[in-house]
């Protein structure tokens, strides 16, 4: 049995096709844009999925449903992104215009719970019961594992660890409200503390890196200046695990996790991420006479969306 999972992300909407094991047939994908409203949203990725559908008969494969994972908040009928303000989305039945185009079901999940179940599936977290899932992407998702089973909360919110405040005199996030974690630890939030440091240090290897132009500053121009020793480029990352740390550690105090995986492009940095996040969250976690959670990054870095997307479409 094969399912179409669909990973509509900020900048980036991707499909596959995906059997039980996670093996993926086939794939395509396309830019999110979503400043062109959810309708057009919606089509690309009516789009995709044809074109999967299509790759599908090619092969004599049979499919069974599709799963979407999407950002922002999912209601308990998986049909409808209750309010997504990274999307600019509110009250959008998703699922309703998919579902007559294509014949098929279709199944919402929030991005962060779809791609947690495939980490749980197939990958980090596999045999945990009490974890936490965090990604660092356009923005900062999180999901819950209690009991080995996502927890999303009475009405599908539960995991919206982006949203909370760290830091009252910070960055306006899009949700109204000033200093969110996610504006201080998404992948967006580092590279826009790059840009800030190549512009008033201008001798700097994450200026010389950049070519004089902001725009092409991001995590991983950061990651390689403060490896090759750029002392802002090391500053920014410093901050930047700060951040990261401040929120992990009040996530680690409400939920006591036996693990804690982290996902999204931030975590290509890979060891340059995780020893000086381990480091860090050893000193600053509270409760040093409890068992230390094991901090990791994904094993499924490219395909986490789409997997976990097509698994909440074999659910």
């Amino acid at each position: 049995m094969y399912t179409i999972g669909i990973d509509l992300g900020g900048t980036n909407i991707e499909a596959g096709l995906v059997d039980k094991t996670g093996h993926i047939e086939a794939r395509c994908a396309c830019q999110t844009a979503p400043e062109r409203g959810a309708r057009a949203v919606i089509q690309d990725m009516i789009a995709l999925a044809h074109a999967m559908l299509g790759a599908a008969a090619e092969k004599g494969i049979f499919v069974s449903a599709i799963g979407v994972g999407t950002p922002g908040v999912v209601d308990k009928t998986g049909t409808t992104v209750t309010f997504a303000n990274n999307l600019g989305w509110q009250g959008v039945n998703v699922a309703e215009p998919m579902r007559n185009a294509l014949g098929l079901p279709v199944v919402l999940e929030n991005d962060a719970t779809a791609a947690c179940i495939a980490e749980w599936r197939l990958g980090a977290l596999r045999g945990e019961q009490e974890a936490l899932f965090i990604t660092l992407g356009t923005g900062v998702g999180g999901c819950f594992l209690v009991g080995g089973r996502p927890y999303t909360g009475a009405f599908g919110a539960a995991g919206e660890v982006g949203h909370m405040v760290v830091d009252r005199q910070g960055p306006l996030c899009s949700c109204g409200r000033h200093g969110c974690w996610e504006m201080l630890a998404s992948a967006p939030a580092l590279a826009r503390m790059g840009r800030q440091s190549a512009a008033a240090n201008e001798t700097s290897l994450l200026h010389v890196l950049s070519g004089g132009d902001p725009a092409r500053i991001d995590g991983a121009v950061i990651s390689r200046a403060a490896a090759q020793g750029d002392e802002a480029a090391q500053a920014v990352w410093a901050r930047y695990i700060d951040a990261l740390v401040l929120g992990l550690e009040n996530l680690n105090m409400l939920l006591n996790p036996t693990a804690i995986c982290l996902a999204g492009g931030v975590t290509r940095a890979g060891a340059q991420l995780l020893e000086p996040l381990q480091n860090r969250f050893e000193r600053e976690r509270v409760y040093t006479e409890l068992p230390m959670p094991r901090l990791c990054l994904t094993a499924l870095p490219k395909d986490t969306g789409i997997l976990g997307a097509a698994m909440v479409g074999q659910r």
